[in-house]
């Protein structure tokens, strides 16, 4: 299998030699690496090419006319991919050594699989990965299997390890271009949809065991990298509802997409949409009933969570006494 890495970057530079140095540096070598700049304004792309250069690399970096945002950016370096499976990384992160090998070879075992993610370490912002990585520690044989998680699965969250991020998965390249082949825009976001049209098509599954250390700061742009109380107490109210907005046009951006999907998961994706409107009506309007109403009436729909009630009962709380 020919495999192919693509790395989205937006002002990386404190953290990418880790990450550039985890993929080079893998057991089973990827055969193509590309690499979209943003439009970064610190030393990102002078760091990438000083490395490709350094290291002798046929790695190919881009640098992109007007900002995409980091889902479209993804999409874009996806669009020209030539291997048979696709590496999504992020910029911040860094792979366990063994990480394309173990899961390359889990495709290979069952052709049933065309999404594969993993579990992952989160480490604080200034942890060596390096120096963890250089242990080589081998999967844990007694999880190393994969099990597959169905759409019911995924939207219920029955399995709280498993991450809809991008940085732990692989996909196969064959459904990923038949999936958004009648594509008409790019979606705002490019991991979270890639999981479901996969559950949905009943070839998702996870492997028991972790291929990545997600580094956790403040400028992640994954939603696994805040503990519980940086969740309810260090956004904002304007920052909640930017971030709800954000939901509410994600799930709507898979829609509006024209991807092919079953009705069951466009049901989903309306209610979702829907479900997020009424909590940015609710917030907005400082009506601490109204948003636990929006909450009983959507808590068994895999929409809503007690942390997140909890979430907006504080941005309530700070929009009726701060203003």
């Amino acid at each position: 299998m020919k495999v192919s890495v693509v790395m989205a970057v937006y002002n990386g530079e404190k953290y990418l030699l880790e990450q550039l140095d985890s993929i080079k540096n893998q057991t089973r070598a990827p055969d193509e690496v590309l690499i979209g700049d943003d439009g970064s304004s610190d030393s990102s792309v002078a760091l990438i090419k000083d490395y490709i250069r350094n290291n002798n690399l046929s790695w190919q970096i881009t640098v992109n006319s007007e900002r995409k945002g980091f889902g479209r950016n993804f999409f874009s370096l996806m669009n020209r991919c030539t291997g048979d499976v696709i590496f999504p990384a992020d910029q911040d992160d860094v792979w366990r050594l063994d990480k394309i090998e173990k899961m390359v070879e889990m495709l290979e075992k069952n052709n049933n699989i065309a999404l594969l993610t993993s579990t992952y370490q989160m480490v604080p912002m200034d942890f060596s990965c390096r120096d963890f990585n250089s242990r080589n520690i081998p999967l844990n044989p007694e999880k190393s299997g994969v099990v597959r998680l169905s759409l019911y699965d995924v939207i219920s969250q029955k399995d709280k390890t498993c991450p809809y991020a991008g940085m732990a998965q692989c996909i196969r390249a064959s459904f990923y271009f038949n999936a958004f082949k009648n594509m008409n825009h790019f979606p705002v976001v490019h991991d979270r949809i890639m999981v479901l049209l996969a559950a949905d098509a009943e070839a998702f599954y996870k492997l028991n065991d972790f291929t990545v250390f997600h580094r956790i700061h403040f400028k992640n742009t994954s939603g696994v990298n805040r503990s519980v109380l940086d969740k309810i107490f260090r956004i904002s109210v304007s920052e909640r509802l930017k971030f709800l907005e954000n939901f509410k046009n994600e799930d709507q951006s898979y829609l509006d997409s024209q991807v092919d999907m079953s009705d069951a998961l466009r049901e989903y994706l309306v209610a979702r949409s829907k479900y997020q409107n009424e909590r940015v009506r609710a917030i907005r309007s400082g009506d601490a009933s109204r948003i636990f109403r929006v909450f009983w009436q959507n808590r068994k729909k895999g929409h809503i969570s007690v942390l997140s009630l909890l979430s907006d009962y504080k941005y309530i709380f700070s929009k009726n006494f701060f203003g």
